[in-house]
């Protein structure tokens, strides 16, 4: 059968997603748990796919990995809860066996800012505004990337928040390398380069069906320690989707 997996992630748990020797980072991690609980023998054979490779330091709430696997479909989020650390998976669904992860239909990503010397809602929802539609995005991206297609489409982006934080949710079918944390740079200060990791979340991922939640109630997430006050805001909204699931 092939399953696909929804999961939450500290990022700066890790040393960035794809899997790289000698590291320790998310892809590494799940490929080796779920090799040591059986569930896959090698990635290739067991069609192992990731929907979005997240930079170093960026979080999820909603990335999808697909897998082939013979492993009991009830027991396969406890088994892998009760392995990782820095990692929760928290959705499942049967897919056929031409599923491609990377193929969604959206990404959501949402960058969060202190209100601290930040700009005002209202201007950030101008600056904004420029971005939606299709353009061609190639000055927003990591260069030499191999990037052919730079051209695509933002279908919302919305600025909202609390007392505290200013959200930028950003949505699209799929994204540039860096393009979300240079697309914030740009909306603050005019400026090019990526704007920091670790304020960044991917939301979710999503597709057209549903993922079906584990009997058990999702575990409080926040297992390391976070000293900025965004990080802090960003790890309770990643605690707030899982533990409510």
């Amino acid at each position: 059968m092939k399953y696909a997996l929804k999961f939450a992630y500290d990022g700066q748990a890790f040393e960035g997603y794809a899997r790289q020797p000698g590291m320790r980072t998310v892809e590494g991690e799940v490929i080796e748990t779920m090799q040591s609980l059986g569930i896959i023998e090698d990635p290739r054979s067991n069609a192992f796919q990731s929907a979005s490779r997240t930079d170093r330091g960026v979080s999820a709430a909603g990335n999808v990995i697909a897998v082939v696997t013979g492993f009991d479909k009830d027991a396969l989020i406890p088994a892998l809860n009760s392995k990782l650390d820095g990692a929760v998976f928290w959705g499942i669904a049967q897919v056929e066996g031409g599923f491609n992860a990377r193929h969604a239909r959206e990404r959501w990503y949402r960058y969060i800012l202190h209100r601290t010397r930040m700009p005002d809602p209202n201007e950030l929802q101008t600056a904004a505004n420029q971005f939606v539609g299709e353009h061609d995005f190639c000055d927003y991206a990591k260069k030499d990337t191999g990037e052919e297609n730079t051209v695509l489409t933002i279908n919302s982006i919305d600025i909202n928040g609390n007392a505290d934080f200013i959200f930028i949710d950003i949505k699209a079918e799929r994204f540039l390398w860096q393009m979300v944390r240079r697309l914030v740079s740009s909306m603050m200060d005019g400026g090019t380069g990526p704007a920091p990791a670790e304020n960044l979340i991917l939301m979710d991922v999503a597709y057209d069906f549903p993922f079906n939640e584990p009997t058990e109630k999702g575990t409080p997430f926040l297992k390391h320690h976070i000293s900025a006050r965004t990080r802090a805001e960003a790890m309770s909204q990643i605690d707030k989707i899982i533990t409510s699931a």
